[in-house]
């Protein structure tokens, strides 16, 4: 119930009624994200802020960033947190996931973050390691989404790299 009435009251809010609740419920969000009805109160203060308080948010739940992805409603709450992440807030994420890569890609629940995150933002460093180790991740019923993802986030780049040198051998 309290869960509702603070979703609602942060629909309707100013921007200090938002942040009272933000400042509020910080040093909660890990817990929010575990919990199956705060989850949705945190991705509505995500949705409510702006890029820098989102960055600042993915900041202070980074710390266990990897174990929060390894949960249900974890990983569903970190994929609406990289939904609204600009490319700095990426470029944090990247940075969290990348010595966990393999594992997450094999968990089941954190499987779906990585795919989110190629999908929005197929980082080089990232598509390295899942490369590099594509034999042990073909073998693992949820790494294998992993690099079917990849595979079609890196024949959009190649296709739009074709089409560049395409218009460039075209027009000089």
């Amino acid at each position: 119930m309290g869960s509702r009435i603070i979703q609602k009251l942060s629909g309707k809010s100013s921007f200090q009624s938002v942040e009272k609740v933000y400042k509020e419920l910080k040093p909660h969000f890990e817990k929010m994200i575990k919990d199956r009805y705060g989850n949705y109160v945190f991705q509505k203060i995500l949705e409510l802020s702006h890029f820098e308080r989102r960055n600042e948010m993915l900041n202070l739940i980074s710390p266990n960033f990897v174990e929060l992805s390894m949960t249900k409603t974890g990983t569903h709450t970190l994929q609406t947190l990289i939904e609204f992440l600009d490319e700095n807030g990426m470029e944090i994420v990247v940075k969290i996931v990348e010595r966990d890569l393999l594992s997450m890609s094999k968990n089941e629940y954190s499987t779906h973050l990585i795919q989110k995150i190629l999908s929005k933002y197929p980082h080089y460093a990232l598509v390295c390691i899942l490369f590099n180790n594509f034999d042990e991740l073909a073998c693992n019923k949820h790494s294998i989404v992993v690099l079917k993802k990849l595979l079609n986030a890196c024949s959009n780049v190649q296709y739009l790299r074709c089409q560049f040198l395409e218009n460039f051998k075209q027009n000089f």
